[in-house]
């Protein structure tokens, strides 16, 4: 195909066409409160002014996120090589989700959707990724490596500093609280044992082992609502696994990529 693009290239493009929904409201929400209030209204206009623009903003953006995700979406499956790749990263990077999909794709662009649609059924492979060793172990990240080390360390310090100052007890509780958290994150996280491992046979986690032919919808996704949490999930015989990867030395978008590398190998096997 031409003007074929790589699946890093696509994501960066789709975060750049994504970045003026999260760059635009604010400044622009500033800029009106600022030249409404040059007119001196009551507190009460100045509240409702305050509601009015926030919700016709926030209107505005999802509007545009739709229809320029839309069209992103449009633009890079028609020119990626590996779709399926692209669709893992696409949702894993959340440039496509539940709001804005590829129903969207089909309700603005069928034309486009049918070619879309045919390349994602011919489960296109990718080509064998070299760095890619004959098997992948997953651990757990070191404790300073964990997302709230950094937050509980400037914790501490702040009680460190309370407590120099003579504000005990709040500088013991902020002192003794990132302890504790750190040694409970210490304990769940300690096990010397790989957490995954994944070859060309099939994917080990768990504890249970299981053969790619068994494996089906394997993806890596974001599942928290308030937070950042990266599931592996897949089906299999016994039914839907779900296993947290946020606390492994692993990334979401290189843990996706093994998974279509290996399942690639063991079906070239056989």
């Amino acid at each position: 195909m031409a003007n074929t693009v790589s699946v890093e290239q696509a994501l960066r493009r789709g975060k750049l066409v994504a970045a003026p929904m999260v760059i635009v409201p604010v400044p622009l929400l500033l800029l009106i409160l600022n030249v409404a209030t040059r007119f001196n209204p009551p507190g009460y206009a100045i509240g409702i002014t305050l509601v009015v623009s926030l919700v016709s903003i926030i209107g505005l953006a999802l509007v545009y996120w739709k229809a320029a995700m839309t069209r992103w979406q449009v633009w890079a499956f028609m020119h990626v090589d590996d779709v399926q790749e692209l669709k893992k990263a696409a949702m894993t990077a959340n440039l496509l989700n539940n709001f804005v999909g590829l129903n969207d794709v089909a309700d603005r662009y069928p034309d486009a959707y049918k070619v879309i649609a045919q390349r994602l059924d011919m489960h296109q492979k990718l080509a064998d990724d070299s760095d890619v060793p004959n098997e992948t172990s997953v651990y757990y990240r070191k404790i300073y490596q964990q997302p709230l080390f950094f937050y509980l360390l400037v914790f501490f310090a702040l009680g460190v500093f309370a407590l120099s100052r003579g504000f005990y007890a709040y500088g013991l509780i902020a002192t003794l609280m990132p302890v504790g958290l750190l040694l409970w994150q210490y304990s769940k996280t300690s096990s010397p044992s790989p957490q995954l491992i994944l070859n060309e046979d099939g994917l080990e986690g768990d504890g249970t082992f299981t053969s790619w032919k068994d494996i089906t919808n394997d993806e890596v996704i974001n599942t928290g609502s308030k937070s950042v949490r990266y599931t592996l999930m897949f089906d299999c015989p016994d039914g839907r696994k779900e296993i947290n990867i946020s606390n492994l030395n692993i990334k979401a978008r290189r843990l996706n990529h093994l998974l279509i590398i290996y399942r690639n190998r063991c079906q070239a096997k056989n």
